[in-house]
């Protein structure tokens, strides 16, 4: 009865010298293997960054283009800004001088036409009908109207 059991002893013991001598070729495949994975994993890491480095340098050139585009579009709006605005200056201008001259025109009517009431009641009808058919064209011209006759 004692054999079956010293039998079972020695081949666990040789069981153990086994697995002690093939344990640690197992464990260095093991670590190769997951070495191997590190190895792929990282590099594919890699890969994906330099892509997304390569996009990002893409994308960031692309919109500095579009922004160069844009400060060139405004400056040129700017210069035709510049332009309309001082055509506007001077039309406003012209229009000031414009309205002087109406009023200078108008005031120079107003003190004509006070001038011949004056004469007007100094003369006879006949004589303020001659002079008024030999005034009025000189003064539709002058405050450009055309004549009545």
């Amino acid at each position: 009865m004692i054999e079956p059991i010293i039998y079972l002893g020695i081949s666990l013991l040789f069981a153990c010298l086994v697995v002690w001598a093939v344990m640690p070729l197992v464990l260095r495949r093991t670590a190769r293997s997951t070495a191997r994975q590190h190895e792929i994993v990282f590099q594919s890491l890699q890969d994906e960054t330099n892509r997304l480095r390569d996009e990002l340098a893409t994308s960031a050139r692309t919109l500095e283009m579009i922004v160069e585009q844009l400060k060139k579009k405004v400056a040129s709006q700017r210069v035709e800004l510049d332009k309309n605005s001082d055509v506007v200056n001077r039309l406003k201008i012209e229009r000031d001088m414009l309205k002087i001259d109406v009023a200078t025109l108008q005031s120079q009517v107003h003190q004509h036409e006070q001038f011949r009431a004056t004469e007007v009641i100094k003369k006879t009808p006949q004589q303020a009908e001659d002079e008024s058919d030999h005034y009025a064209p000189q003064l539709f011209e002058a405050t450009g109207r055309k004549s009545a006759s």
